[in-house]
């Protein structure tokens, strides 16, 4: 029997709104809107080796990022039609990818020392010692726990 291989894509949703915490899309909205530019970009051809095994698995709305998983073989595919995804139902979004990966543990792990790279250029530019305390603490409780969730390391 032969191992089903996937590619996990690491994103971050860009809002191009005044009100980025209201445009973040639901996991089946982006779903269409990647299988929606995947036909555009690729045709019928394109479509079906990208929704074959895809999956929105992970969405989280604080820190705007999202796990997707595909077939191995339409990884790079994937990866082109993200970058041409302007909007989602009326919201006005921008995918950036963060991290290309053959397991979601590694994707995990990315995000962790990604967001810890944010937070320490966060202390580096803060005004006052109390926002500086603040993010540090932020920074120490950055921690990675398989058990747990992922999102905060309890």
């Amino acid at each position: 029997m032969v191992r089903l291989k996937n590619r996990y894509i690491l994103c971050r949703i860009i809002s191009q709104t005044p009100n980025p915490q209201g445009d973040m899309p639901s996991k089946r909205e982006l779903q269409r809107a990647i299988e929606k530019t995947a036909k555009e970009l690729f045709g019928d051809y394109g479509l079906g080796c990208i929704s074959l095994r895809l999956r929105v698995l992970k969405l989280h709305p604080y820190t705007r990022t999202v796990i997707i998983r595909v077939q191995r073989n339409a990884g790079k595919m994937l990866a082109q039609t993200l970058t041409f995804i302007k909007q989602c139902n009326d919201k006005r979004i921008t995918i950036q990818t963060l991290h290309i990966s053959g397991t979601i543990s590694a994707c995990e792990k990315y995000l962790i020392r990604h967001e810890r790279r944010c937070l320490i250029d966060m202390v580096k530019k803060s005004r006052n010692k109390e926002e500086r305390r603040k993010l540090q603490e932020a920074i120490i409780s950055c921690t990675f726990n398989p058990d747990g969730d992922g999102e905060d390391g309890t």
